[in-house]
């Protein structure tokens, strides 16, 4: 399968430092080859597969096509960074460009996919399928292809609804988790709390939760035998002395 290569060649290309190439246009027209998907080969961004049935069995000779045609005048363009920039064949080359120079010349030209800058100023411009696309892990170029406004939308609207996802989901999530830790400091405080206070109140008091008792003999020394002059109060049979 020709996929396979892609995987082989890239992975022997990266560990000897670019000593073998992978074998041309293996994903075809509009495709990209990257090892960190799988399938190797991608459609990029706005392509679909031409033969969807040999895409699927890892045939991919025939590519990729657009999903929606161009139309010239509400076209723009979406950023693929890091790349081994494709085949230079259906290519032109301007000097002495910056980025927006060079985007501006390419949307005034119908017939241009895409473009990239190169050497800081150099314009290349592509008028035909994007052949031999691949993703690199360093010493890439941003390819800037030109995709219809709909599919602008379109990625953007997907990349939009995955940021709010993980907004809606990690920020509702973060909360409750700082409020359980909260709650779990405060336990814990008003638990240690009450064990100091048991712990002192038994350290005075002891464990002997029962009145001291008397007897008689004590009572009547204590109050001088019932004497007028030490009592306090009475409440009905009950008398308060001192």
């Amino acid at each position: 399968m020709r996929a396979e290569y892609c995987n082989i060649w890239y992975g022997l290309l990266q560990e000897m430092n670019g000593s073998f190439t992978v074998e041309h246009a293996t994903c075809g027209a509009n495709g990209i080859c990257t090892t960190s998907y799988s399938p190797v080969c991608q459609c990029l961004d706005g392509f679909i597969p031409k033969s969807p049935d040999d895409w699927n069995h890892r045939e991919n000779s025939e590519g990729c096509v657009r999903k929606t045609p161009l139309n010239c005048s509400s076209d723009g363009f979406l950023a693929l960074e890091n790349v081994k920039l494709p085949d230079t064949l259906n290519a032109s080359a301007v000097s002495n460009l910056t980025l927006d120079e060079c985007r501006n010349l390419c949307l005034k030209n119908c017939s241009c996919k895409a473009f990239s800058i190169i050497s800081d100023s150099m314009c290349l411009i592509w008028t035909g399928d994007l052949v031999d696309v691949r993703a690199i892990t360093e010493g890439g170029n941003d390819l800037h292809i030109r995709l219809a406004a709909f599919e602008l939308d379109t990625v953007g609207s997907y990349s939009s609804r995955k940021i709010s996802l993980a907004i809606t989901v990690i920020i509702p999530l973060l909360s409750f988790l700082l409020l359980l830790c909260v709650a779990s400091l405060l336990w814990l405080k008003r638990r240690n709390s009450g064990k100091v206070l048991n712990s002192y109140y038994f350290r005075s008091k002891g464990n002997d939760w029962e009145l001291p008792l008397y007897d008689m003999l004590t009572i009547r020394e204590a109050t001088n035998n019932f004497s007028k002059d030490n009592i306090v109060g009475m409440v009905g049979l009950a008398l308060f002395t001192r």
